[in-house]
């Protein structure tokens, strides 16, 4: 049995490849895909063939969006067109019988204000809706959102954000990461929302 990580050329989509493979699962049952197809090469070269494989070619900028501009979607402001790709992703995933779906969202995405977050609610109606056994991973903050930006932080003395007292739940993506290796290979997790973060601070 193949476990498929979609965003695998991101920043969290590679540390759960990593981790998954760490933790034993045989390489050749792991499929690595993303856009950038060049960035998991080397998980052909290191880790065993066919462990890595793209969804598509990267593309130009420019064409991508002509594309998405002639099939109207991917451009609207309210997150459309982000919904209808996923969906799009869930019912290619329940006609191959996948035995779960992980679904990376945003924390407290029920109640939650941002833009963002609509998006995401909406993928989790479909997600429910679609019928097939999934788990839903409603990320915090990631802390390299403030830990990548210590060199500017360090020379101006100030840490600028939008926040201003609110509390943040910030965790690492390594943290993050593991939470989706244990939903992803342990029993017990169908069906649930977890919401993932660190302890807030201002």
């Amino acid at each position: 049995m193949s476990t498929v990580i979609t965003g695998a050329s991101g920043h969290l989509g590679r540390l759960v490849v990593d981790q998954l493979l760490a933790a034993g699962t045989p390489p050749a049952q792991v499929v690595a895909t993303g856009r950038d197809v060049d960035k998991l090469a080397d998980l052909d070269t290191e880790r065993g063939h066919g462990a890595a494989r793209g969804l598509r070619r990267p593309e130009h900028p420019r064409r991508r969006i002509r594309r998405r501009r002639s099939h109207g979607a991917g451009l609207d402001d309210d997150g459309r067109g982000a919904v209808r790709q996923r969906a799009h992703a869930i019912d290619a995933a329940a006609r191959a019988g996948v035995s779960r779906i992980v679904y990376t969202s945003l924390v407290n995405a029920s109640t939650a204000q941002m833009t963002l977050a609509e998006e995401h609610r909406r993928t989790e109606d479909y997600l429910r809706e679609n019928g097939t056994a999934f788990v839903i991973l409603r990320n915090g903050w990631y802390l390299e959102n403030y830990t990548d930006q210590l060199p500017m932080i360090t020379q101006y003395h100030a840490l600028l954000g939008s926040a201003h007292d609110g509390r943040v739940s910030a965790a690492s993506r390594r943290d993050l990461a593991a939470a989706a290796i244990v939903v992803l290979t342990q029993d017990g997790h169908l069906g649930a929302t977890y919401e993932l973060g660190g302890t807030p601070f201002t």
